[in-house]
This record gives C-alpha cells, sequence and structure tokens, in this order.
C-alpha cells in the first residue's frame, strides 16, 4: 500500500512539475536571454529576434533548444587531464 501511495505522489509531483513549474522556468530564462543580449553589445543584433520570440510565445522553446544543444567549454583543468575536446551535452 505504501508503494502504490508513493507511486501516486511521484506521478503527482510530475504533472505539477510539467504543467506549472516547468513552463514559468522556461519563460523567465528566455527573459533573462533577452536581458542578456541587451546587455551585451556583440549581442544587440540578436535583440529585436530574441524580443519577437518572446511576444510570440516561442522564447521558452528556443531556449530549451538551446539549452539542449549547447557546448560545453573545458576549462584548463580538463585540458591537463587529456579532456580538452569540446562535448555536447
Amino acid at each position: 500500500m505504501l508503494a502504490t501511495l508513493r507511486g501516486k505522489a511521484v506521478k503527482l509531483l510530475r504533472r505539477i512539475w510539467s504543467a506549472l513549474i516547468l513552463p514559468f522556468l522556461l519563460a523567465f530564462f528566455s527573459n533573462i536571454l533577452l536581458g542578456i543580449a541587451l546587455w551585451l553589445p556583440l549581442l544587440w543584433p540578436l535583440f529585436p529576434l530574441l524580443g519577437l520570440l518572446n511576444v510570440l510565445g516561442l522564447g521558452p522553446k528556443f531556449y530549451q533548444w538551446l539549452a539542449n544543444n549547447r557546448i560545453i567549454v573545458p576549462n584548463g583543468r580538463m585540458c591537463e587531464e587529456g579532456l580538452c575536446d569540446l562535448q555536447k551535452k
């Protein structure tokens, strides 16, 4: 009985996370991308595009794509250990 209750609680928490918390976080991080683009002159050309994506509601989807396709740049310590290649996360 305890395992059944635990399983139901886990399913409920997953539904709450995917329905309420995750969309809020993705929208928050897409707005942070917009702020970074405004702050860094090199990214100023991307600011209108990022703003348009946020207005159209596609900002969170773009952030999710960016997070899934990021490349981890190794630090100096990794290069000393022979792990210097760029790794896609």
